[in-house]
């Protein structure tokens, strides 16, 4: 394989943010004349003819995945320039250390308190690698790198359309303590007894019937819900970025989160678009009209901030490929 062909490990094609990100450096790379191969463990494609698609939940769907990483942790061995995407999709680091880390998050906060052990052993193994790439420069201080301004990854969306606004607020319910699931439940009903309406789209493997609650969506129709309302509520402990705040801004809403990095990079430039979840919501914070700087400023500024971070990611890849 030559210096100019990469491998993005992409497990199971399925449709998630750190798939997304990942789908889009490969083709920033392409665009500048690289060869780029995605790998889903069970299938290998030129990004051409790559499809992200839904993946389905529940205990089928995780044997899915943890076998989707095994086979791409074997690929890996016999890559030349391999693109890690997440901790467990290159765990035969110590056998041959892959040339590329992609560092989207802090993956071993993913495991519960008794398997502790397990996920921090993988998580050095997975930074073992030649080079890293960071999201952004939050979340690589967090894991004690600097590495300047290096701006952060924004999937653009594509044909923003004006939606009436039928919703005061979108929360999104999704698995693992660090993304807070009880506490988005129980702060997207008191929004309901505020008087307002919300909705609650339901990513998670839990069964939820409550009026208001929706099942997990395409992106396509992720954005036009958010389109029709007008803020959208993070309660995450943790992100490596958050993608949705991205997004949410994008579309005009007013942004109420958790301090995650995509929350303090947007209100670093946009002081009044941002609500910092204290513990307490209130109907100012979701009805005030908090857009002072209009759409158009705020995807310049995510444009602007995305350019310089696949400038950053591929400069360190095609740089490194040649060594």
């Amino acid at each position: 394989m030559s210096d100019n062909t990469f491998v993005i490990a992409m497990p199971r094609f399925a449709l998630s943010g750190g798939n997304l990100v990942s789908y889009h450096l490969g083709l920033s790379l392409q665009s500048k004349g690289y060869t780029v191969i995605c790998d889903s463990g069970f299938s290998v494609k030129n990004i051409s003819e790559v499809e992200l698609l839904k993946s389905n939940k529940g205990i089928v769907g995780t044997v899915l995945n943890l076998l989707s990483f095994l086979l791409l942790s074997v690929h890996a061995v016999f890559y030349k320039n391999y693109i890690s995407t997440h901790h467990l999709t290159s765990l035969f680091n110590f056998i041959r250390r892959c040339k590329f880390c992609f560092v989207q998050d802090i993956e071993c906060e993913f495991y519960p308190k008794s398997f502790k052990w397990l996920g921090n052993y993988f998580w050095n193994n997975y930074l073992c690698a030649e080079n890293l790439i960071f999201t952004n420069k939050i979340l690589a201080k967090k894991l004690g790198y600097e590495v300047g301004d290096i701006g952060f990854p924004y999937i653009d969306i594509p044909s923003i359309e004006q939606y009436e606004k039928k919703y005061d607020a979108v929360l999104i319910l999704r698995d693992g303590d660090y993304k807070n699931p009880l506490k988005t439940y129980e702060v997207f009903k008191s929004v309901k007894e505020l008087g307002h309406k919300a909705i609650l789209i339901n990513a998670s493997k839990r069964m939820i019937e409550d009026a208001g609650v929706i099942n997990n969506l395409n992106r396509n129709d992720f954005i036009k819900t958010l389109s029709m309302s007008n803020c959208f509520i993070c309660l995450s402990d943790w992100e490596g970025l958050g993608l949705p705040n991205l997004e949410a801004y994008a579309l005009g809403l007013n942004v109420i989160s958790t301090s995650i990095p995509s929350a303090i990079l947007l209100k670093e430039f946009d002081e009044k678009c941002v609500n910092i979840f204290d513990g307490v919501i209130d109907s100012a914070m979701i009805r005030d009209n908090l857009n002072e700087i209009d759409v158009k400023t705020r995807v310049s500024f995510l444009k602007f901030e995305s350019e310089k971070w696949f400038k950053y990611a591929c400069n360190k890849i095609t740089q490194a490929s040649k060594n």
